[in-house]
């Protein structure tokens, strides 16, 4: 999108089909070759669990799971 040349930002916007609308988002740099699906909409949560539903620590890997 920035490639055209008349794009100043572009926002990625990441929810669920079950959410309606959207979770999260993150301002998807120029550089950007994987955009993050950021972080909480105001109102919305999101954390990443483990199989029993503990909270993972940073960087480890688990499910998402969102609320608000």
């Amino acid at each position: 999108l920035y490639a055209t040349g008349t794009v100043r930002r572009v926002h990625n916007l990441y929810g669920p089909s079950e959410d309606t609308t959207y979770s999260t988002w993150s301002l998807v740099g120029r550089d950007a070759d994987k955009p993050s699906i950021g972080r909480p909409v105001t109102g919305s949560t999101a954390y990443i669990l483990d199989a029993t539903g503990q909270p993972v620590a940073d960087g480890e890997a688990g499910e998402l799971h969102l609320g608000g």
